[in-house]
């Protein structure tokens, strides 16, 4: 936070004030903690970034936002009746609250990945098999092309058709058209009924049924489609040397096995960004890798770096 001459000036309001008094200073500039101001001022994070926002205007400084979070408003009563009952302090539940919604993201991310992956294998599943099902359609298209040359043919010999009873001709060829219509109108009807009700069949199976393979193939692979099993197969050894080779890179921006997991993934977020990580050619690599496979390894690495680090002090 870029504060300049504001400190000079009268007026500014007890944000800026506990900001001034509260937060490491760096040259013209402030580094400064949104959780410690909304403990010293009794207030939320919103109502602090707002009047920020607003203050700004005023006074005419910048802004930076680093570390983005999120943050829980909680009752008081309601935290005291939850110690109570626990027989814990704050500071516990505060740490058995942070784990159950680190838990809870993480089966957000895992659904998503295989919404996707279930989404893949019911388009497939529903759609045919190879293009001769639908080969009623381009056959009725090379049909018209067909009569269209012949009735080309037709009127650029129009005074001969007429002298030889051209007519009786086309009549008979547009009565042949007629029939040859109607037989493709009704396969085509079949095959579109046919296609539906297989469509509506895998519908009703994705939202009733419980195949206990597919998820036994899932909680190994990250995957169902047999397809992309063998890919995660084939790239778990790259991987291994990827994570080693990325995390070596890129330790002082590396936190844990999860932020590798997400660029692997290519999952932007706020203190990993897309515009900033995308360059890297490993953003969005891995993707046919189970997510949380990406993310053990990764912890591993890390934390044998830190053995390291730790041994030759």
């Amino acid at each position: 936070m870029n504060l300049n001459e504001v400190e000079e000036k009268e007026g500014y309001n007890d944000i800026i004030n506990c900001i001034i008094n509260f937060s490491k200073k760096s040259k013209s500039s402030y580094y400064i903690n949104i959780e410690k101001i909304c403990n010293e001022i009794n207030s939320s994070p919103f109502y602090i970034i707002n009047e920020l926002n607003r203050l700004k205007e005023i006074y005419k400084f910048h802004v930076n936002y680093y570390d983005a979070s999120f943050y829980l408003e909680l009752n008081k009563e309601k935290l005291k009746e939850n110690l109570s009952n626990l027989n814990i302090n704050e500071s516990q539940w505060i740490d058995i609250l942070s784990k159950k919604l680190l838990e809870h993201i993480n089966k957000i991310e895992k659904t998503r990945v295989k919404k996707v992956d279930q989404i893949y294998k019911l388009l497939n599943s529903a759609s045919t098999k190879s293009l001769s099902e639908n080969s009623i359609y381009w056959e009725k298209s090379t049909s018209k092309n067909e009569n269209n040359n012949n009735k080309n043919n037709i009127n650029d010999n129009k005074d001969d058709d007429k002298n030889n009873n051209g007519s009786d001709y086309d009549i008979s060829n547009n009565e042949n058209s007629i029939y040859d219509d109607d037989e493709n109108e009704r396969q085509r009807k079949i095959l579109h009924s046919t296609l539906e009700n297989k469509l509506r069949v895998n519908i009703s199976k994705y939202y009733t049924e419980k195949n206990n393979e597919d998820n036994n193939k899932y909680n190994k692979w990250g995957f169902c489609d047999d397809e992309l099993i063998n890919n995660a197969k084939q790239c778990h050894l790259a991987m291994d040397v990827d994570v080693k080779t990325f995390i070596l890179d890129n330790i002082d921006e590396i936190q844990n096995g999860r932020v590798v997991a997400r660029i692997f993934h290519g999952l932007s977020s706020p203190k990993y960004p897309a515009s900033k990580w995308y360059k890297n050619n490993l953003w969005g690599k891995y993707v046919n890798i189970n997510f949380e496979d990406i993310e053990r390894i990764a912890n591993i690495v890390i934390q044998n770096f830190k053995d390291k680090k730790i041994a030759k002090q």
